[in-house]
């Protein structure tokens, strides 16, 4: 299900998230922790593995229970063989047909979910990818500022401060006030060159959201996606032949549907296990995402200036802007330029044309390098990335948790279905071996 851009600017914590959440966290020495989401603490993922490890442990019970029972099935054998049942046949082929039937169902439902699941983890994806194009256009547009105000430093304050000192036309008083002037302006483009290469392209250099992160959940999505995929299909497959077997009606087919049910029930509640883990894990996430992310950037060798920057496209508050400032000094420093340029004008009209184009050309750039000055500055405002980096919070904690549950639930009742198949088909083994026909 894609999520709506414009829905996605303030985030809700569901009530599943919540669900989730609350389950107990305890290391391996069963002591409390705080359940908030810390993948580096190995208390947080001891007690990860201890939510995925109850299904496991119930599944064990259970297989000690199988064992039991056909130990009894085996003891009862040798009188049942003497003395002729007078029981009704059991169980029944149309109730385990049924039974069977709904284990595919549910399987089925599983294939959606996990498909789910992945198509959100793409938007993901996606929407990262969308937000490092937007940080690209920052970058070239600063790249481009750059380049103007180093061609206006480089080549026109150059040549026109060698106009002033080699022409002849000017006084003694004239030439010492242009260079003063033409000085100035190169001064005011020097300042412009540190702001934009300092305070925007540096802070701007390490907001790798597409190839740290999307890395991250490529290479996650895709296994977790195939291992999936084959568990599902594995348990569909044995239970078409383990359907075809009962209605052979032979006790060596109805064992391979007992050891086939015994390993489904296997697979499944090794699958409730993990995506138990996983269920919780995302729901801790999702309780404040934000905040983990932004916690997380000290330590992942970001320089104070680029911590802010994220973190004001994280949050989007207008006065966390961290560009602002620079921003405003940099347009003071163009229009010093600027001023300096208009002085210059009015002050060398004996010069010629040459210089006279020289000027016009240069109050053009000028123009042109405000007006590139204000489309970054459009460009650096948080609503365009802040809203994909919502709608990627969205998909994880809406969606793709509720494809998580839904892929968990699938899982847990086919279990419970295959624990009661196991018994029915334990039991029609005996009854066959009795030589007692199947109803």
């Amino acid at each position: 299900m894609a999520v709506d851009i414009g829905e996605t600017m303030y985030y809700n914590i569901s009530e599943l998230v919540k669900f989730f959440h609350s389950f107990p966290h305890y290391d391996l020495q069963f002591d409390p922790i705080d359940p908030k989401f810390d993948p580096q603490s190995q208390p947080y993922l001891q007690s990860l593995i201890l939510v995925a490890a109850v299904p496991v442990l119930w599944m064990l019970l259970w297989i000690l229970i199988y064992l039991a029972y056909f130990c009894y099935l085996c003891v009862t054998c040798r009188k049942n063989r003497v003395e002729k049942s007078t029981k009704s046949p059991q169980p029944s082929r149309w109730f385990s047909f049924f039974f069977y039937v709904l284990v595919i169902l549910m399987i089925t439902v599983s294939f959606y979910s996990n498909e789910v699941i992945d198509h959100n983890a793409q938007s993901v994806k996606d929407h990262l990818h969308k937000i490092q194009l937007h940080t690209g256009k920052i970058q070239i547009q600063s790249a481009v500022i750059l380049q103007s105000i180093d061609k206006l430093k480089d080549e026109t304050a150059v040549s026109l401060k060698q106009e002033f000192t080699t022409s002849s036309v000017l006084d003694e008083q004239e030439r010492p006030k242009l260079q003063g002037l033409a000085d100035d302006m190169t001064e005011s483009l020097s300042h412009a060159n540190e702001i934009v290469t300092d305070s925007v392209q540096d802070a701007l250099r390490k907001l790798t959201f597409d190839s740290s992160l999307s890395k991250i959940i490529s290479d996650y999505e895709k296994y977790r996606h195939l291992a999936t995929h084959a568990v599902s299909g594995f348990i569909i497959l044995a239970t078409i032949l383990s359907m075809f077997s009962l209605a052979c009606k032979k006790k060596g087919f109805i064992l391979m549907c007992v050891a086939l049910a015994v390993f489904n029930v296997i697979l499944v509640w090794a699958g409730v296990g993990a995506y138990s883990a996983l269920s919780v894990g995302t729901s801790d996430f999702c309780m404040d995402p934000t905040g983990y992310l932004v916690q997380q950037l000290p330590s992942s060798g970001m320089v104070p200036e680029e911590v802010k920057v994220l973190n004001y496209y994280l949050k989007c508050q207008p006065q966390g802007n961290y560009f602002y400032e620079p921003i405003v000094t940099l347009q003071e420093h163009l229009g010093h330029v600027q001023a300096y340029i208009d002085e210059i004008a009015e002050a060398s009209g004996k010069l010629g044309s040459r210089v006279s184009t020289n000027l016009t050309m240069a109050q053009n750039d000028v123009r042109r390098l405000m007006t590139n000055v204000l489309k970054m500055s459009s460009f650096t405002e948080c609503t365009y990335s802040h809203t994909h980096y919502m709608a990627a919070i969205h998909s994880i904690c809406n969606t793709c948790v509720v494809g998580e549950t839904t892929l968990l639930g699938s899982y847990f009742f086919s279990g419970l279905i295959l624990i009661i198949l196991v018994f029915l088909m334990l039991t029609a083994a005996q009854l066959i071996n009795n030589k007692l026909v199947l109803l």
